[in-house]
């Protein structure tokens, strides 16, 4: 991952995040974000007892040679991405644009992903804040996960 991430050119910020990819029939994978946290990143991303492999998904280029790209429209953006990674190994991939259905999403969500994200290609990047230009369609588990973690926090302390 390492050596993939450093042929990126100086001054490049990609927007991403780390997974845990299990193998599953027909060339698909399963998040598994409960397994992220228990396995050791090292030389070898591969865990050979059960197939899980660390990833870094990355959803947006934010800047290319230090040249500031969240003004640009999404679709521009995505073709930066795109060539950017063209010669990246499986440690780092961008995240599938897929046919926009609620199929799509559902099976997404049995697979074990939160969600998926709707943007349009028109859309500008704003840090920090949501906007029209994306929607965020979290599956039942992850939003009661969310609510537990929003519970536990306001818990007072022991």
């Amino acid at each position: 991952m390492n050596a993939a991430l450093c042929e990126l050119p100086a001054g490049t910020v990609l927007d991403g995040e780390l997974v845990c990819l299990e193998p599953l029939p027909g060339e698909r994978v399963r998040c598994r974000f409960d397994r992220l946290s228990g396995l050791m990143v090292g030389p070898s991303r591969r865990r050979a007892s059960d197939g899980l492999t660390v990833t870094f998904v990355v959803f947006d280029v934010l800047a290319v040679d230090g040249a500031d790209l969240r003004a640009r429209p999404w679709q521009e953006r995505r073709g930066y991405l795109e060539r950017l990674l063209i010669c990246a190994t499986g440690a780092v991939r961008a995240t599938p644009v897929l046919e926009p259905s609620r199929a799509v999403h559902d099976a997404l969500v049995r697979d074990g992903w939160e969600g998926t994200v709707a943007k349009r290609v028109t859309g500008r990047y704003r840090c920090a804040r949501r906007t029209s230009s994306w929607l965020k369609l979290k599956s039942p588990a992850a939003m009661e996960r969310d609510r537990q973690r929003v519970a536990s926090s306001l818990r007072p302390a022991a």
